[in-house]
């Protein structure tokens, strides 16, 4: 993954296919997630090192992400920056959570876009972006958002269907 990071501290792999690939952001996030992995087996400090540049991508990718971007980029964001070691309280992190939360649905679930239904992996990948934000039940957006997911589960267990439904099941 090392060899995929770009000079701006970005990673891409070239693959795009929402709602699975969504593209740099996601690839830079989950990079970040396996170098801080990587680094706590071996303390080497080409995973810091790694993961400073792509922070420093990060700042910039996520604070230009338009009001109207697609909730698994706010997602995302969130993923790298812990990863990276933010914490829940910097500004950052608190403005990304503002704006998930404010994107919840009146049914408690979440689309993936700004204005479209409630979706099951949307919803899915929110809550747990929250809990990474240490919301817990106490909050009304876990608690809507966890019963949203428990009433729209289907009776073999799973969310979806096919085609890009399978998604959901992940």
């Amino acid at each position: 993954i090392l060899k995929l990071q770009a000079p701006d501290g970005s990673v891409t792999a070239g693959w795009v296919n929402p709602p699975v690939s969504t593209g740099k952001l996601q690839y830079t996030a989950l990079a970040m997630a396996t170098w801080r992995r990587a680094y706590e087996r071996d303390a080497d400090d080409k995973w810091l090192t790694a993961i400073g540049r792509a922070e420093d991508w990060l700042h910039g990718a996520a604070n230009s992400l338009p009001d109207s971007a697609d909730i698994q980029q706010l997602d995302y964001a969130v993923i790298g920056f812990i990863a990276a070691g933010v914490g829940n309280e910097e500004t950052t992190l608190r403005n990304l959570r503002k704006r998930i939360v404010a994107r919840q649905n009146q049914d408690g679930g979440w689309g993936r876009t700004k204005t479209g239904p409630s979706e099951p992996l949307a919803t899915g990948q929110v809550m747990y972006t929250l809990r990474l934000l240490g919301m817990t039940e106490q909050e009304r957006s876990v608690t809507t958002g966890t019963a949203w997911l428990i009433n729209n589960q289907k009776t073999d267990g799973g969310w979806g269907a096919s085609g890009s439904g399978k998604a959901e099941a992940m």
